[in-house]
């Protein structure tokens, strides 16, 4: 059995609805759903997609940093790119099964991502599920993702349509 990530084993009942929600295709696909509960469900599918790891990765990069408040601990940054998305992972050395995603990059269609707010969507489908962007960077939409404040989702578009959705998580 997997031992799940301490952030998925803390997590709060309103949570698992969201999971529940995404798990059955009605949190965002043909259900009128308000932004926030939008933002909180692609926060969770993009968590799923992070720590779900691919069958056959294409190439996998490991990089050891030493801990700032326990030199003799080392912790571990791990990169991993699949086929239609890419992933960093940061494991604390002192907690074992303790591993945060840190970013993914999905470039291809992926199964936990559901229309609406997927890699093909157009903006306009993007802006009418979430609303206004927190930020924009050309052509791009930013959201901050419900928790810490950092924890933002990018959807890259190029000709009015999706092309990249970029997540980006805090560690604090």
């Amino acid at each position: 059995m997997t031992r799940l990530p301490q952030w998925a084993a803390a997590a709060t009942p309103r949570w698992l609805g969201v999971l529940l929600l995404v798990a059955s295709g009605t949190a965002l696909q043909g259900q009128p759903a308000d932004p926030v509960s939008a933002l909180a469900a692609l926060d969770v599918a993009g968590r799923a997609i992070a720590i779900s790891g691919c069958p056959r990765p294409l190439e996998v990069r490991s990089r050891y940093l030493p801990d700032p408040a326990r030199p003799q601990v080392r912790d571990e940054m791990v990169s991993t790119d699949c086929r239609g998305w890419r992933v960093a992972v940061y494991r604390p050395g002192a907690v074992a099964g303790s591993e945060r995603p840190l970013s993914l990059v999905v470039e291809d269609h992926h199964p936990l991502l559901l229309p609406p707010l997927e890699v093909g969507a157009t903006e306009a489908a993007v802006r009418a599920a979430l609303g206004e962007p927190a930020q924009r960077f050309g052509a791009n939409l930013s959201y901050r993702l419900p928790g810490r404040e950092a924890d933002r989702v990018t959807f890259e578009i190029e000709a009015g349509i999706v092309r990249v959705i970029s997540f980006n998580w805090s560690l604090d």
